[in-house]
């Protein structure tokens, strides 16, 4: 009876047909199958759960530390084998909700990591692009190859993974502080993107000083990423459009009377006289003409985006890392927030760089340039 039972159950689990007449035996063969299938479905689970809860987030920071080839490549592998089970867009709710043990700035970059991964992902579906071995060389096929007139035998076999660890490098790199609005935008679908950022109650005359914060901003000051600029400073220049825009369109203000208010005001005629105003004619009119640039700098802007909304701080950073870092986004994000049909994300960049560029030029020619748009614009300026 002991053998006979013991064949019923290991038949029955294999699910191989057999012959057993006794009905009673067979009865409790069968909960002993579906205890054995439970058990290993529960064990499996819990194994997945642990690979991804815990395992799978450590790796990827690791790989953002090091940037090595070996350290990606086993991610790579890894990961692929994960996603059998569990969705990448989980994986990265869950450090989102819950891991405390990753300083803040870290959680940022391992989740951003895992939407350069999960687009990696995506890339070789479309490519038929194999996941490199640890003995493949992958150290030569870079653009500095190029530039140096390096002979390379073949072009890159793996651009996808060329591309991805170059963003990996470029999230390890980046201002901690500045991938925090990034990461919460992704995951709050509760903002007011849906609405133009660049109309604002305010007085013209709050021009001057909000203008005056981008001259110390921007005057001199090296370029960096469009996403790592400190808040305020591009808030300030979310204002001053916010400014321009509330004059043009609620107050019927025409922005040649603008330009001439700006060229020719007395700043001692202001309730609040600014400090930046020194005793020294140079350094006022200097001032001036630069404050007036910016303004003619918003004008530009004005007339690219056309209709085209002014998006919010958060949604424009998040943009510009999307498209930066190569990022897939979470399933559930509502992708019509960076729409930029919709929302002046490149003429607001241009804004920035236009800003930048002028920080980079000395009096002379801001005042000899100010001087030929006088002249080229004499007739529309005195109409």
């Amino acid at each position: 009876m002991k053998i006979y039972t013991y064949i019923c159950i290991m038949t029955l689990i294999n699910n191989m047909p057999i012959l057993c007449m006794d009905t009673e035996l067979l009865l409790p063969v069968y909960h002993a199958k579906n205890q054995f299938t439970t058990t290993t479905k529960n064990l499996q689970s819990d194994q997945s759960n642990q690979i991804t809860s815990n395992y799978l987030p450590n790796k990827i920071y690791k790989a953002i530390m090091s940037s090595e080839n070996h350290q990606i490549i086993d991610l790579l592998n890894d990961m692929q084998l994960i996603q059998k089970s569990t969705s990448l867009d989980a994986i990265g709710q869950h450090v989102y909700n819950n891991y405390s043990w990753l300083d803040i700035y870290d959680k940022n970059k391992t989740i951003l990591t895992l939407f350069c991964l999960k687009q990696y992902f995506i890339d070789l579906t479309k490519t038929q692009e194999k996941i490199p071995s640890k003995s493949d060389d992958l150290l030569c096929y870079t653009k500095l190859a190029q530039i140096l007139d390096l002979k390379i035998e073949n072009n890159d076999p793996y651009p996808a993974y060329s591309n991805l660890k170059k963003n990996i490098f470029q999230i390890k790199k980046s201002n901690d502080e500045s991938l925090n609005p990034i990461v919460h935008y992704l995951y709050n679908n509760t903002d007011k993107s849906n609405k133009d950022s660049s109309y604002m109650t305010k007085n013209f005359n709050d021009f001057y000083k909000q203008a005056y914060e981008i001259y110390t901003d921007f005057n001199g000051v090296r370029k960096r990423e469009l996403y790592e600029y400190p808040r305020n400073q591009i808030e300030n220049i979310f204002t001053l459009v916010s400014i321009v825009n509330h004059s043009l369109k609620k107050l019927n203000q025409n922005p040649n009377e603008n330009f001439v208010r700006l060229a020719t005001f007395d700043p001692n005629t202001l309730e609040n006289q600014f400090s930046y105003f020194s005793d020294f004619f140079f350094f006022e009119i200097s001032t001036k003409d630069y404050i007036t640039l910016i303004y003619l700098l918003i004008k530009k802007y004005n007339k690219t985006r056309e209709k085209k909304l002014t998006p919010s701080y958060d949604q424009y950073c998040t943009y510009v890392a999307i498209k930066k870092f190569n990022l897939a986004l979470p399933n559930c994000f509502n992708t019509s927030r960076i729409d930029d049909t919709t929302y002046a994300f490149q003429e607001f960049s241009a804004l920035i760089h236009n800003i930048e560029d002028l920080g980079e030029e000395n009096y002379e020619t801001i005042k000899n340039l100010l001087e030929l748009y006088k002249i080229q614009n004499k007739d529309s300026l005195t109409s």
